[in-house]
């Protein structure tokens, strides 16, 4: 887990391939090492609108941004390979006019890092240059669609890459997995308070925030680590408790001033996790990617 909950995103634009969009870009999210299925993509490049792209799909442009894109094999040299799908329902935004831009990309934000939570399997081990961005409908678009998405898209800042970024899960030892699976829970939870400014006047994030690092303590905890293991668990497990006793007593502050102390300590415990020893102690990477989306756990 990475910076703080208002940290800036990474670099790096791509769209998506649908009649009118806009491009947006967030930085790379946090797994978990459940992947979704894909079909087999065409080793013959087919023209294809985003929608029609579901995760595992790889694509080129066709030198009209991400508006006219071709599905590719991920073997082969391509721009962008779609992990999932960001759904902007009518529930939420039932009017035929396009929506503030702003509210677009909260909504795709939070979905894309969830998506990508059942993408990949360990963030850190990704390269620096890889980032998550998502496209949503511009006003034709929006117009013009039956189903309103946004397409979420990890995509390299050196140019072109040449196979999948999707790990297999099977190269990873149950411990890992399962280590991953927690922390990853507790990310997502993270990158989806990130998107509110002022986290320390929300209740429901901050009711879910606490929920979330309550959980993955508790996982830790009964989790049968190995010996080499357990201490490093047992602090990180310490720190998440911390954080959760500052977030409960945040919902108790009447002080809009004491809440948002309360919160800002329990999100540099967190942010500042002891996460590093545990992965060293599992054998995973210990390097932080240098760019990641806002807030996750243990970056710094």
């Amino acid at each position: 887990m990475r910076s703080g909950a208002a940290a800036a995103v990474g670099a790096g634009l791509v769209a998506a391939a649908l009649t009118g969009c806009t491009q947006h870009t967030a930085g790379p999210a946090r797994p978990s090492p459940t992947a979704t299925a894909s079909p087999s993509a065409s080793a013959t490049p087919a023209r294809v609108l985003a929608a029609g792209l579901v995760a595992g799909d790889c694509f080129t442009t066709r030198g009209k941004g991400y508006l006219d894109v071709q599905r590719v094999d991920c073997a082969q040299p391509h721009d962008g390979e779609v992990f999932g799908r960001a759904r902007f329902e009518t529930t939420e935004f039932p009017s035929a006019d396009l929506p503030p831009e702003q509210e677009l990309h909260s909504t795709a934000a939070v979905e894309c890092a969830d998506a990508f939570g059942q993408f990949a399997v360990d963030s850190w081990a990704l390269p620096d240059t890889v980032r998550l961005v998502y496209a949503y409908p511009d006003r034709p678009g929006w117009h013009e669609w039956s189903s309103r998405q946004a397409a979420c898209v990890l995509t390299d800042t050196n140019g072109p890459r040449t196979g999948s970024l999707r790990e297999d899960p099977s190269r990873f030892t149950q411990d890992q997995l399962t280590f991953l699976e927690t922390e990853n829970g507790l990310d997502g939870v993270l990158r989806q308070t990130a998107q509110d400014k002022d986290l320390a006047q929300n209740p429901t994030w901050g009711r879910l925030l606490r929920q979330a690092a309550a959980s993955t303590a508790t996982s830790l905890e009964e989790w049968p680590w190995p010996a080499a293991a357990a201490p490093a668990v047992k602090a990180l497990s310490a720190r998440l408790r911390e954080a959760e006793g500052h977030l409960t007593a945040a919902a108790n502050m009447r002080s809009p001033e004491a809440r948002k102390q309360e919160t800002d300590a329990a999100l540099d415990q967190l942010t500042h996790a002891p996460v590093g020893p545990v992965r060293a102690a599992l054998g995973l990477t210990t390097e932080p990617r240098s760019t990641d989306v806002p807030a996750a756990l243990g970056d710094t």
